[in-house]
């Protein structure tokens, strides 16, 4: 698995290496709810 090395937390921002955010449709900051 791609996890972050430094101790990010993966649930929330594991996006430092993927590279730009793609928004799909609330996945996990701005929930649906």
């Amino acid at each position: 698995r791609g996890l972050p090395v430094r101790g990010q937390r993966t649930k929330t921002n594991a996006r430092t290496r993927k590279g730009p955010k793609r928004t799909v449709a609330g996945k996990k900051k701005a929930g649906k709810k």
